[in-house]
């Protein structure tokens, strides 16, 4: 019996190669690519019937002619209007303003119903408990800047003059201003953290790079224009 042994990096003598995202395998001819599903043959029987794979399962497909295709980087979400899917993909941006951090995608900002597609359940919120924290920051914020032209006024003006009304107003506005002054940087560069870490943590997982993977797989040596009799063996590497 005839024993070949093939290495290669990323294809192998015209075999598309299935990563899914569990990091397993399959090595195949990849006959179509839908909007749900992957439709493939098995390379060790090429004329035997057509499997199908769901699209969500996959990161990746390395194509014979050396072409790699991502699907960890495209995600698929619904849109506010009419409720049509759309794909988006890239980084993920926090954008903080008055009322609450929003997010973008590639400067793009999101809705919420695309911000919980995205994230998913849990990391959604905690991404809603950021957005309280900073909400509850923005109180203090307003009193911190209410107290600011009275305590200059007092102190100043009234250290200046001598007047106890205008020094005692002075001192009160920098007693209230410096506490509201230390809450609100707590609450808003806390919620602000938590809302960072969702969005560094979806990057991570959403932009790194494909693992190195091993897959054996038996093939007929006649793939290789060999005696139909044979056997072979190949291994890939992918990464």
């Amino acid at each position: 019996m005839l024993l070949l042994w093939t290495l290669s990096f990323g294809v192998m003598m015209a075999q598309d190669v299935i990563v899914k995202k569990d990091g397993s395998t399959i090595i195949a001819k990849v006959e179509e690519i839908g909007s749900s599903e992957i439709k493939y043959k098995k390379w060790s029987n090429l004329e035997g019937p057509t499997y199908s794979v769901s699209r969500s399962d996959i990161a990746s497909i390395n194509y014979q002619n050396g072409e790699v295709e991502r699907f960890s980087d495209v995600t698929t979400v619904n849109t506010n209007t009419n409720d049509q899917p759309i794909h988006v993909g890239g980084k993920m941006a926090v954008l903080p303003q008055k009322k609450k951090c929003l997010l973008t995608l590639n400067g793009n900002k999101l809705s919420e119903n695309e911000i919980k597609s995205l994230l998913g359940n849990d990391a959604y919120e905690e991404y809603l408990s950021g957005n309280r924290l900073w909400r509850a920051s923005r109180p203090f914020e307003i009193i911190t800047f209410v107290c600011i032209v009275p305590t200059v006024v007092g102190l100043t003006v009234g250290y200046g003059y001598k007047n106890y009304g205008l020094i005692s107003m002075g001192w009160t506005s920098l007693g209230t201003m410096i506490p509201c002054m230390i809450v609100d940087v707590a609450l808003g560069r806390s919620g602000f953290n938590k809302i960072n870490d969702v969005v560094t943590e979806y990057n991570d997982n959403n932009n790194k790079p494909v693992s190195l993977h091993f897959s054996p797989s038996i093939i007929s040596a006649e793939q290789f224009g060999q005696s139909d009799l044979g056997l072979g063996m190949t291994f890939s590497i992918t990464f």
